[in-house]
């Protein structure tokens, strides 16, 4: 089935807080891996990214379903994003995808404050989180690299007769398990804090993923 929905996006801008520093959003994308929907923060498993110029005067980014522009005035300590537009939108095919791009939109248009930890961005309304988005490395036709954070547990747990990592993000408040991770030998007994660059391919029912150690942050004893 094949969902559309008008958008009428108002000259509304969008401020950032001075404790956002401009030269760690310059020339960065970022992709959803999180949306406030059907009253909580969801995985997104399709591609809805958001993109600011290095020059720090144009956005650009896409709700998952259509492509979407904007500008960036620098105001005294403040970046504000307004006159945001979407050139020609698309059909949204899915239930889902129709329900990102709504939420998308619609926190765009509501002036959220900004939040950036780490490998993280996030945008809130009314005190909860709306849209948490990581950032992408590289990005290619079939595929894209991101940047995430994690806490490894210190004990495997048992599933299905194999055994695996609990990683814990405290960003997203969320866990993986996995049986492996490329280039991390884990020691059981140990606390680690560590970045992790994740490359998915596909999107939604047919998403997968593989996962790399950037570097290991920390490492404690239990």
């Amino acid at each position: 089935m094949f969902y559309f929905y008008l958008l009428l996006l108002p000259l509304t801008d969008l401020f950032f807080p001075p404790a956002v520093a401009e030269n760690e959003l310059a020339g960065t994308t970022w992709r959803l891996v999180q949306c406030y929907y059907d009253n909580k923060l969801r995985a997104v498993n399709h591609r809805a990214t958001l993109t600011f110029a290095s020059d720090l005067r144009r956005i650009t980014g896409n709700d998952g379903c259509s492509d979407i522009t904007g500008s960036l005035i620098s105001s005294g300590d403040n970046l504000r994003m307004g006159n945001i537009t979407s050139p020609a939108r698309k059909n949204c095919v899915g239930e889902q995808k129709l329900k990102v791009a709504r939420v998308f939109i619609t926190t765009l248009k509501d002036i959220p404050q900004i939040k950036l930890s780490g490998n993280y961005l996030m945008l809130y309304t009314g005190g909860s989180a709306k849209l948490v988005f990581s950032k992408i490395i590289t990005e290619g036709e079939e595929s894209t690299i991101i940047k995430r954070s994690y806490k490894v547990d210190a004990i495997l747990y048992k599933k299905g007769g194999k055994k695996y990592m609990k990683l814990y993000d405290y960003v997203t408040d969320s866990n993986i398990y996995l049986e492996k991770i490329k280039g991390f030998t884990y020691q059981p007994g140990y606390y680690y804090n560590i970045e992790m660059k994740t490359t998915i391919i596909g999107e939604e029912e047919n998403a997968r993923s593989s996962y790399e150690l950037i570097r290991v942050v920390s490492k404690d004893k239990k």
